[in-house]
């Protein structure tokens, strides 16, 4: 049964398809919209659906990205023609970084927002603004924008490619060091359309990582939908074999959910006690889940950003945290109702905890 859906009260929506809808039809292909294609009021059908996101946008002709309608859309066009011709400066030296980084300067000046007002000032104000908007920070664009090869991002009627994305954030980071670079242009080389186009171009989708490491890689991005920062990355965890590995279901509770990940990573031999390491305390969100009884304290909570375990560094691998015997399993673990139960060898106890601080020196050379 077929229910009318009211654009107008999706404005964002609404957009979209009036600039989309005519490029679509060119194609002679058709749409998917997760909005109008998934009845969002239903639970049992959202749950269905999330299993079958992977295949939809891996499969897809063509993914389209709408970031919303152009704040200028003289700065829109000029700042796509920008991020072209920093393609062509790669295509130049063939792709060699260190070429472009010390002959930049000398040879491409039209790229460097040296004059107010000039096109190539006001196109790095649509780059700043388009690269600012919040839609770089939503879960669901890592699965739609990397599982295809052919992605486009669409501002009004102007587009650009995910590979011209990050080469605009890339090109950012390289010109920085320019004198004459002015402050108002330096964006966040860590920023969430930086982070997303890394996502695809690091390596993630090509090698594959598990439920824990995209979960942890994505932890900064938001939802409306709590549950979405399991179920998004669903699709592409590579130890997620089976289908029943992790069930989606909209029913459950917010701590189930994020406990049905405890669960899982538990039942894998090679990651121990590791998903401990995104257990953050205190909670840094609003909705402190060790206020809440539903929400055991060794359940990650997935809303929040910060604090990580004081076991992770970037020098050690967290997976032997807990293990004084190494890749030895020396323990066993149950979850009892609410309890996490944990038995090993008692070695020794914390008695006091200190913060060190750490300087690092740089030594020059005589």
């Amino acid at each position: 049964m077929y229910q009318p859906l009211r654009l107008d009260e999706f404005k964002n929506l609404y957009d979209a398809l009036t600039y989309l809808t005519p490029r679509v039809r060119e194609t002679e292909c058709l749409f998917w919209v997760d909005a109008i294609c998934i009845n969002q009021n239903d639970v049992e059908e959202r749950s269905a659906q999330i299993l079958h996101m992977s295949y939809i946008y891996g499969h897809a002709f063509a993914v389209y990205g709408w970031i919303g309608l152009p704040h200028d859309e003289e700065e829109v066009r000029l700042a796509v023609i920008l991020m072209e011709k920093f393609d062509n400066v790669l295509a130049k030296h063939n792709d060699d970084l260190y070429k472009v980084i010390t002959t930049i300067y000398l040879d491409n000046k039209d790229i460097l927002p040296e004059i107010p007002g000039s096109e190539c000032y006001k196109g790095w104000l649509g780059i700043k603004e388009m690269f600012q908007r919040s839609y770089w920070r939503r879960t669901w664009i890592y699965q739609e924008a990397t599982l295809t090869q052919d992605t486009s991002f669409f501002c009004g009627d102007q587009h650009f490619t995910l590979n011209l994305a990050w080469i605009a954030n890339w090109m950012e980071r390289v010109l920085v060091e320019h004198p004459k670079f002015p402050e108002l242009f330096r964006l966040d080389v860590q920023g969430d359309a930086s982070r997303m186009a890394g996502f695809r171009f690091n390596g993630v989708i090509k090698t594959g990582d598990s439920l824990l490491e995209l979960l942890d890689y994505l932890r900064a991005t938001e939802c409306s939908e709590p549950r979405d920062k399991v179920y998004a990355v669903l699709g592409m965890a590579i130890d997620l074999s089976s289908p029943g590995d992790i069930i989606p279901d909209y029913s459950k509770s917010l701590a189930e959910v994020y406990a049905d990940v405890v669960r899982f990573s538990l039942s894998q031999a090679d990651q121990g006690l590791q998903v401990l390491d995104h257990v953050t305390h205190p909670a840094s969100h609003w909705n402190d889940p060790l206020e809440d009884p539903s929400f055991p304290s060794w359940v990650p909570d997935y809303r929040t950003h910060g604090n990580p375990s004081p076991f992770r560094t970037r020098i050690t691998d967290s997976r032997w945290a807990y293990s004084a015997c190494g890749a030895k399993r020396s323990y066993n673990v149950n979850i009892e109702g609410s309890r996490f139960v944990v038995k090993g060898l008692h070695a020794d106890e914390i008695v006091k905890q200190m913060v060190i601080q750490i300087m690092f020196l740089a030594v020059r050379s005589h």
